[in-house]
């Protein structure tokens, strides 16, 4: 009688790839995930906290298509990103892989965006440190994409990079790197 080696050989195929599944960084970015990005080189993403009532990411296009803002919070560590700017011509979502600055605290009209992060000032603080874009502090807020559905007309799906540096009035840097974006804008007035 022959002894048969397939069982051996399933076995051992299964293993490696259950293995191989088990070495991967949960923290590698998805490549449809809504938001992600790295904070001080620490991966970072929109969380809940387990609060399904929580709005962990906000977009919306107004006043007439000329103001972009992007909202994303981790309710966990209590910290958010916001990317927002105004164009007074209207914010151009058919022309692709275009690249705005980010290097304003404040947005004006036909000014560059503004980046933001807030952190708390410690664990128990109900303050926050806020941290903004300047004229020395400043990234980059690029189009990469732009898909209209005829049956949703209020919004459309972007797809974005961003990247800044942005700094508290203490004089505390947080780089903001391997941005992406990746959801429903909602256009409203």
């Amino acid at each position: 009688m022959k002894r048969r080696p397939i069982p051996w050989v399933v076995a051992t195929l299964l293993s490696v790839t259950f293995l191989c599944q088990a070495c991967k960084d949960p923290d590698t970015p998805k490549p449809d995930e809504e938001f992600y990005c790295k904070v001080n080189g620490k991966h970072w993403r929109p969380d809940s906290d387990g609060d399904f009532k929580a709005h962990t990411l906000i977009s919306d296009l107004t006043y007439e298509g000329k103001y972009l803002r992007i909202h994303a919070t981790d309710a966990k560590n209590r910290q958010s990103i916001i990317i927002s700017f105004a164009d007074s011509s209207g914010i151009d979502t058919t022309q692709l892989s275009k690249t705005y600055e980010i290097s304003l605290k404040y947005f004006f009209p036909n000014n560059p965006p503004a980046g933001y992060f807030y952190k708390p000032v410690s664990q128990n603080s109900v303050r926050d440190i806020e941290y903004t874009t300047n004229a020395t502090h400043k990234g980059t807020f690029r189009i990469l994409s732009v898909e209209h559905d005829r049956r949703v007309l209020n919004s459309f799906k972007m797809k974005a990079e961003f990247e800044f540096s942005a700094v508290s009035p203490s004089g505390e840097v947080v780089r903001i790197t391997d941005g992406r974006f990746y959801d429903w804008v909602r256009i409203s007035q």
